[in-house]
Order: structure tokens, then sequence, then C-alpha cells
């Protein structure tokens, strides 16, 4: 009997601690680059776009998929970044186009959007067979 109670309250602390919520995230935990909206630092979509040599000064388009309602959406590289929130509208397909103009290559973009289940891209500017709802983004600095 004793083993038995023993094993069920290691089972509650068990199922206790996986239950428990998530702490909140603090501010030091969000993206900088958007203040009113918190899109966790780590959580980008994998893999990221891949930059190789001889991509800098061409147009990329990121197909973002459906939403409803508003997304951020951030786009991380070499040290700068470009955000905006795009209000989605049921059977539209969203994309967003930025110019890949840094001097240096580094390997990869990071694209931070919660709502896309799956983005892809294409290194040529955007148009309406690739999506319906087209922002174009400019990079920042930090």
């Amino acid at each position: 009997m004793k083993r038995l109670l023993s094993g069920f309250v290691v089972l509650s602390l068990v199922v206790g601690a996986t239950v428990a919520p998530k702490p909140a995230l603090t501010e030091e935990d969000c993206h900088t680059a958007y203040a009113d909206v918190c899109i966790p630092v780590g959580d980008y979509h994998q893999p990221p776009i891949s930059v190789k040599a001889g991509t800098q000064g061409r147009a990329l388009c990121v197909v973002l998929g459906e939403w409803q309602g508003d997304n951020p959406v951030v786009l991380e590289w070499n040290g700068k970044y470009a955000a905006r929130k795009i209000g989605g509208v049921a059977g539209r397909s969203n994309a967003v186009a930025v110019r890949v103009q840094e001097g240096k290559v580094p390997t990869s973009i990071k694209v931070y959007s919660p709502e896309s289940g799956r983005i892809e891209h294409h290194w040529t500017s955007c148009s309406t067979k690739l999506a319906r709802n087209i922002e174009n983004l400019q990079w920042r600095s930090r």
C-alpha cells in the first residue's frame, strides 16, 4: 500500500509539472523589431532562407500563406530587420518583398511570422501569381 501511495505521489508530481503553465514572456524574450506584439526571439521558421554569393541586390519574395486578422512579420538578416503587421483576409495569400542589398553575405535570413504555418521564398519580385496581398519591406538598423 505504501509503495502504491508513493507511486501516486510521483505520478501527480510528473503530471503537475507537465501541465503547469509556461512562464510569461518578458520583454527580453521578445524580438526588438516589433514592440506591440511579442514574437519570441528564437521562434523563427525553419529552415531560414539561405543567402549565397550572388544574391546581393536581388529581390526576395517570401510567401507566407493565408490567415485572418493581424499578423506581425519580421525578417532578420545581417544585423538589420524588416517588419510589418499584415492584416490577413480569408482566401487571400500574403507575401512580403524585400531587396537583399547588403555588401556582406551571411548565411541566412530568419523569418518570424506566427500565423504562417509554412513559408516559401523566391529570388524574384513578388507577383499576383505568388500571392494576392503583397507588402514591400525595407531593412532597418536595430
